[in-house]
């Protein structure tokens, strides 16, 4: 049987890829959200706006 060691640096580092993806996570639920029709009753002019502040938002989580 193999073992491995993880420090703390790795340790922090996995959990905050965890975190960001969680939050990517809420981000996508959330666009497609409100509705039983996933979002498309809204009109296409309407759900561009929403995607590219929606995109906004994950690009900024992945700067972090």
């Amino acid at each position: 049987m193999a073992t491995t060691t993880i420090d703390t640096s790795e340790l922090e580092y996995l959990k905050s890829c965890r975190n960001k993806l969680r939050d990517i996570n809420d981000i996508l639920i959330s666009a497609r959200g409100g509705s039983a029709s996933g979002g498309k009753d809204k009109s296409e002019n309407e759900e561009e706006p929403l995607a590219e502040e929606k995109l906004r938002e994950i690009k900024k989580i992945l700067k972090e």
